[in-house]
């Protein structure tokens, strides 16, 4: 039906639900079935938009060159930013301008504080917010950083003795950068018949051995653990503030770098900034801290000392007495597999929980960017108040006439919405409101990017879940400073002497429109979809203690062509929303009445992509869940193996057990497999569509024209964010996977709003007529 004047429906008799579309024609088009958009010239905020406040607004990074900032020139500029819709900075001091060094100001002195406060003064009265990076430049670190606390990696020498034979060389490891003498944290000899020995003790302060094998004992091989350092220094620090990297798997280390802001924020009020910030995981080559083989016995259960050989692969492994008949390959890989799982837990418990909880302590947020962690990422994204992902680089779009740098835009780290969703999966599994990004970093060179290029980034970024933008960047520079100003070289340029400065007010405006409606009520999405980073730690060839960072600048390496990253890119075309979901965050769900519960959001179900090593807490939540009365999805066969090394055979045993219990069946139809399990089941088969859809979950049909879209609930019906990215005018009937008692358009850039044509379809749906342009 076609209703021509919204106001006159009583909602309260009707299922609500609205359609946010972006780039509208509202002009009559040329065609046999042409049909005019009904958008009428009424405005939204009368109808139904909800309300802006600066986070629904643009943000935008702010360079304090040098710090070399007035309280005037940053008056003038938050007052430039106001004009044109912005709602809030993070203060981002780096290095400075070559000429101003005098008008520096120390890092977190009283001075600097002081233009601190005014700075969060002015905000608040233009109605914005200020957000601070917990250090400078990134990552953490600085002249303040010992060298006890920063950032450290192991090194490895190793020896061979006979028996009888004294080891003539000095176990000495120097430290090329520096050349100094790295201190030795363990000493560990294996004979060839199974004996292991901890020499470290046995070892002076010259590097020399005082102890020599029994005559007869046979071949020993000697492996020597350093405690380096990786020499890291701070990236674009301020000046003063250059220095080493922390030690980001020591919580001492966490806490000694922030006691100078304590010291600092002491007489401060709490909640003065809104929220503290932490830049991408970008340290270099850490892959140890003082405590590791102690940390490591806690977690994984076992100590991996007595597996050195095996685990550097520096030769034959030399078993323990106890040794598992499981092949050496294996046994490396499964060692490995559990190194990464502890640089995980270090992370995330060490370093990424306290200091979430020292910014509370504030009274402030943690906003943080979990991509470049040696980690489980969405479990590093979900700890934080706001998870923040990056805009890097020109996604590939093919929409006619986008003007594009070949230079920028063809690397294989180009934006893609399935990896920005690490982001926004986290936030929505955990409950967060806001997913932000670091919006259009280095999109192009300065001064070569206009709106038309930034439009379709961030309407890919809102399609991907995330809400919250926040743009890379904007620099401090003294009002009469010549044009063009200051500049930061990583950035796109949204300062006032920009050329599209007077036009950005007008495209926040759009941006802020869609983000009330991003923000507003709870996800639509209803699959969730497993991450088996176990399958990438077992999976890692490279030398002992390389990290694996999972990267958003190398998708490449752990989600392009994997298992997981096949099933999401199919998920994704076929139309079916969902969110990923880590290990531990399906351990918090609940089941209700056959649904999901997670955060403040519910699911229908969770698929499972092929796994190889899946941890059995992880097999038994699943188990759980169906027997709770939900659905769970295995595309393939039940993952054949568990994780790591610690009680393999009584785990193995254990999953044996627990898939005996299970009795599939085939339902007759696309190789479908289904076992009962108590009010619920699960399915296993080759295709997740097929899958999916015997499952009865719905996907949206209007990515069969092109369409782009995510989905928000609310009290009165669901929220459609609908942007067309691809090359071809959409101008047809499509069909929405939601019910609908009349469906409502709003333009965000116009504000035009009003009742779209709709008509049900054969099948009982609802149909609604769009008209959008590339």
């Amino acid at each position: 039906m076609t209703l021509e004047n919204s106001r006159n429906v009583p909602k309260f008799l009707l299922f609500l639900s609205l359609l946010i579309l972006t780039n509208l024609s509202l002009e009559e088009t040329s065609g046999q079935n042409s049909q005019r958009t009904d958008l009428q010239n009424t405005s939204a905020r009368d109808w139904i938009l909800p309300q802006i406040g600066s986070e629904q607004k643009a943000w935008t990074r702010w360079w304090w060159m040098g710090n070399a900032v007035t309280k005037e020139g940053i008056t003038w500029q938050l007052e430039q930013m106001a004009e044109q819709n912005f709602g809030g900075v993070e203060i981002s001091p780096i290095y400075g301008v070559e000429g101003y060094e005098e008008a520096s100001v120390e890092y977190l002195s009283d001075e600097w504080m002081d233009l601190l406060l005014h700075t969060v003064s002015e905000a608040r009265r233009l109605g914005m917010q200020t957000d601070m990076i917990t250090g400078t430049g990134w990552p953490f670190g600085g002249n303040h950083v010992s060298t006890e606390d920063a950032a450290r990696r192991f090194e490895v020498k190793t020896f061979q003795l006979q028996g009888g034979q004294k080891l003539k060389n000095q176990i000495l490891h120097v430290n090329r950068r520096n050349v100094a003498v790295a201190p030795l944290h363990t000493l560990m000899a294996y004979s060839h018949n199974g004996e292991i020995l901890d020499l470290t003790g046995y070892v002076n302060d010259m590097g020399y051995l005082d102890w020599i094998p029994g005559q007869n004992s046979g071949r020993w091989q000697l492996i020597a653990i350093f405690n380096d350092w990786t020499n890291m220094q701070v990236k674009r620090a301020a000046p003063g503030a250059e220095g080493q990297v922390m030690d980001h798997f020591s919580e001492r280390a966490l806490s000694n770098y922030l006691e100078r802001y304590d010291a600092a924020f002491q007489p401060l009020e709490d909640g003065l900034l809104r929220a503290f910030f932490n830049d991408s995981y970008e340290v270099e080559r850490a892959n140890w801290t003082h405590d590791f083989f102690d940390q490591f016995q806690t977690y994984r259960g076992y100590d991996l000392r007595a597996y050195l050989p095996a685990f550097l692969g520096v030769n034959q492994p030399i078993l323990p007495e106890n040794g598992l008949d499981i092949p050496a390959t294996e046994l490396t890989q499964r060692l490995r597999a559990d190194f990464h799982e502890t640089i995980h837990d270090l992370a995330l418990n060490r370093f990424v929980k306290p200091w979430l909880a020292w910014t509370h302590s504030k009274g402030s947020l943690a906003r943080n960017q979990a991509h470049g962690f040696p980690a489980n990422i969405l479990d590093i994204y979900g700890a934080a108040d706001i998870p923040e992902m990056e805009i890097f680089g020109q996604a590939r779009f093919r929409i006619p006439g986008l003007r594009t740098n070949p230079d920028v835009s063809h690397r294989i780290d180009s934006p893609n919405p399935l990896v920005l969703k690490f982001a926004s999966s986290a936030a929505n599994v955990e409950g967060r409101k806001l997913t932000s990004s670091e919006t259009a970093t280095w999109l192009d060179e300065h001064f070569m990017v206009s709106l038309s290029q930034l439009r379709p980034h961030v309407d890919m970024q809102f399609i991907s879940g995330i809400n919250h933008t926040i743009y890379h960047g904007a620099t401090y520079s003294p009002r009469e400073e010549k044009w063009p100003g200051w500049k930061f070289y990583a950035s796109t340029h949204f300062s006032p002497s920009n050329t599209f400065w007077n036009d950005l007010g007008d495209f926040n405006r759009y941006l802020a429109n869609s983000q009330a409606f991003l923000q507003y009520g709870t996800p639509g999405n209803n699959v969730l979809l497993y991450f088996p980073v176990h399958d990438l730690w077992h999976s890692d060839t490279r030398n002992a203690g390389t990290p694996y960072y999972i990267r958003y600048h190398n998708p490449d390496n752990w989600f392009y062509g994997t298992e997981m990253g096949n099933t999401a890119e199919r998920l994704w075309e076929r139309g079916y929303a969902f969110d990923y979901v880590s290990d531990r965050q399906l351990r918090q769900i609940r089941v209700d009445n056959g649904v999901i519960h997670t955060g403040n959001t519910y699911y229908d179900t969770v698929i499972i992509p092929r796994t190889g090593y899946m941890p059995l807490e992880t097999m038994k939540q699943l188990l759980q869940i169906a027997q709770d009365g939900a659905t769970v999805i295995f595309k393939g066969n039940l993952p054949h193996n568990v994780p790591g090394l610690h009680d393999l055979r009584e785990r193995l045993l254990e999953r044996d057990e627990l898939y005996g219990a299970l009795d599939f069946q085939p339902v007759g139809i696309h190789g479908i497999y289904q076992a009962n399990v108590g009010r619920g089941r699960i399915l296993k088969g080759n295709n997740a569509g097929y899958l999916l859809s015997y499952a009865g979950i719905k996907r949206e049909p209007l990515v069969d024209e092109g369409l782009d879209y995510i989905r928000r609930r609310h009290n009165d019906g669901m929220i459609y964010f609908v942007s067309n990215l691809h090359g071809s005018a959409v101008d047809n009937w499509v069909t929405i996977a939601a019910d609908a008692g009349y469906v409502v358009m709003f333009d965000p850039y116009t504000e035009k709003t009003g009742l779209a044509k709709t008509r049900e379809n054969s099948s009982g749906g609802i149909d609604v007529y769009i008209q959008m342009k590339p």
